[in-house]
């Protein structure tokens, strides 16, 4: 079945099989609920990452066509098709984990937004199917000739207003809210057919105006029996392979320039990242005097429970170039009715002190790595002291010639390294600043 035809589903279930076909009880006050009870409109993308999570698959899947917006992952927690029913419609009722999260996001974007859907869980030969077409619920059950390996569920929910050539942008907000919270999922996860669950999310205020925001380091504390903070299972992309993340020795590149943590975890009490912003205004080769600027951010602790980052309280110091983001499990914490919002407690501040000596070591092993590190040229620098190389390499025989020509060359390479040195010399020093204020026992301001 393709996506176009699986969310017709929702709209001719009632006429195929009206056995199955009922309007909400209490219609009015469930709509109220599913508008009212998550903090965003987007957050209802989150509950379903978080229902995967928490049902024990191993992959999650989200794809925005142009009509549609297709989700799907393979649950090991079976339910039956009455049962999220029964959450949809009673939601006091007693539920499982998972159950919650699923009947929760799907009653914001169903009931709430008013969106179609139809929601399909295949276990075996036997298809269940759940379709909502904007007023009625109904639900059917049809054989599957080919089934799949295990328990599969199969989410199609329609777009905004009314059908375009584009995809409306708030379903674009949807994904990209995906993206950002998903980059600590332990599972597979899949948005827009690129990995999400890789720990390098777009960074929350990143900075304003031109320039570059670099991840100087990405890092997960050791397990430690004594340490007395949650656990979180790393982000499932960090788990493929001995050198994790992107790690790179290009300073200022896009890649993370260092990694810190051992490659045969699989869990850890916090997990860091430390970045560096700057803007370059001139390049001492091009205007005779290298300039620079820095583009401070606030540094932020991120909450996570079942997989996404639930809240993020920023750290009240002033924005600061060498700024952190800090991840702690929000399991145990009270939340609100959303369960994406932690409620400030004593205990709050208590796990961010425990994080915290984490930040100031991996800062540390930084700025060590920064210090005895040979930076390479800037990439346009590279390209012109290339072609000046090539140009020496290929040209006539003549000595003078290729002795300017390589003279050229060596001289873009040479001033270019000097300026990214000048860069990580200043990252250093405000790497040393952040090393000396972010005491564990101060606590952050609310977001």
């Amino acid at each position: 079945m393709n996506i176009e035809s699986f969310i017709e589903q929702a709209r001719s279930l009632g006429a195929q099989d009206s056995e199955g076909v009922f309007t909400i009880a209490r219609e009015q006050a469930i709509r109220k609920l599913a508008q009212l009870q998550l903090p965003g409109a987007q957050s209802w993308v989150l509950k379903l990452l978080q229902a995967a999570v928490s049902s024990g698959a191993q992959s999650f899947t989200a794809e925005a066509e142009r009509h549609i917006s297709y989700f799907s992952y393979d649950p090991t927690e079976l339910f039956e098709i009455d049962e999220l029913v029964k959450a949809l419609t009673e939601p006091e009722a007693d539920m499982g984990r998972s159950l919650r999260h699923l009947a929760t996001g799907l009653r914001a974007v169903g009931f709430g937004d008013n969106r179609s859907f139809t929601f399909a869980f295949e276990q075996g030969h036997q298809c269940f199917l759940l379709g909502w077409d904007g007023t009625r619920l109904a639900k059917r059950i049809v054989s599957v000739s080919r089934p799949s390996s295990g328990p599969l569920i199969r989410l199609g929910i329609a777009h905004p207003g009314p059908p375009s050539r584009k995809c409306p942008p708030e379903v674009t907000l949807e994904m990209e809210e995906l993206r950002l919270c998903a980059e600590v999922a332990p599972i597979a996860v899949v948005v827009n057919r690129k990995r999400a669950d890789d720990f390098n999310a777009p960074l929350v205020d990143g900075g304003h105006g031109l320039g570059k925001r670099v991840t100087l380091s990405a890092g997960w504390a050791p397990s430690r029996r004594e340490c007395s903070l949650q656990q979180l299972a790393l982000p499932g992309a960090l788990l493929r392979s001995s050198r994790p993340i992107g790690l790179g020795d290009r300073f200022t590149d896009d890649r993370i320039f260092h990694v810190e943590g051992r490659a045969d975890q699989t869990e850890s009490p916090c997990l860091a990242k430390i970045s560096y912003g700057y803007h370059i205004d001139s390049h001492r080769s091009s205007l005779g005097k290298f300039r620079f600027h820095n583009k401070p951010r606030y540094s932020y602790v991120h909450w996570v429970k079942d997989g996404v980052v639930v809240d993020r309280h920023r750290w009240k110091f002033e924005p600061t170039a060498v700024a952190f983001d800090l991840y702690l499990s929000a399991e145990g914490l009270p939340s609100d009715l959303s369960g994406l919002r932690i409620v400030r407690r004593p205990d709050v501040p208590h796990r961010i002190a425990k994080g915290l000596p984490w930040v100031v070591e991996q800062a540390g092993a930084t700025r060590a790595r920064l210090l005895s590190h040979f930076p390479r040229p800037f990439l346009y620098h590279s390209t012109i002291a290339g072609f000046f190389t090539l140009v020496a390499l290929g040209s006539p025989p003549a000595a003078l010639f290729k002795l300017l020509a390589g003279g050229v060359a060596a001289t873009h390479m040479g001033l270019s390294i000097y300026d990214k040195r000048q860069l990580m010399k200043d990252a250093v020093w405000h790497l040393e600043r952040l090393m000396e204020t972010c005491q564990p026992r101060r606590s952050p301001q609310k977001e």
